[in-house]
């Protein structure tokens, strides 16, 4: 018989113990992130992490690598200037089933051999599951001085100092 609740219990635990979730590194077949010099001081990034993530993990994934490039092109700073959201949903659908189950009982009576028959019906309805894979790509400006800048401004070495140890290994 076909359980829904189990069927979501063993794949959890097939994601949990395959270790499917992203882990911060370069974008592999589970996610990651990866960046892109565009100027002198602008960079892509783009980060994606598998359903079994949200989308806080993307956004950590974006700040600490916007850290990186920007310490690493020697400057404290730096500015978020476009966002775009690539988030996929996927829905897949599961048949409903129908099980029956008999059940043949023997009883002897006054007049001989008898039996009995119960007949058991099953039904699970149709379903969708549906998840969400976060992926995310911004754009960043490395800057030496955080004054006159209009919107927020990121202190890298901050950020790095806070996101780092949870992520980097």
């Amino acid at each position: 018989m076909f359980k829904p609740a189990a069927t979501a219990l063993l794949l959890a635990s097939i994601f949990a113990l395959g270790g499917c979730g992203a882990s911060y590194g370069n974008m592999g077949i589970w996610g990651g992130v990866e960046h892109t010099k565009l100027t002198e001081d602008t960079y892509a990034i783009r980060a994606k992490v598998s359903s079994v993530n949200d989308a806080t993990t993307v956004d950590d994934f974006i700040l600490l690598r916007a850290a990186e490039v920007t310490l690493a092109d020697g400057r404290p700073y730096f500015v978020i200037t476009k966002t775009e959201d690539l988030s996929q949903v996927y829905t897949n659908y599961v048949p409903g089933s129908v099980q029956q189950n008999y059940d043949r009982e023997t009883y002897r009576d006054g007049n001989g051999k008898g039996y009995s028959t119960t007949a058991t019906t099953y039904y699970t309805p149709p379903y969708e599951v549906s998840s969400v894979v976060p992926q995310r790509r911004v754009m960043i400006k490395t800057l030496m001085d955080k004054k006159g800048v209009p919107g927020m401004v990121y202190e890298a070495a901050q950020i790095k100092g806070s996101l780092g140890p949870r992520y980097l290994n």
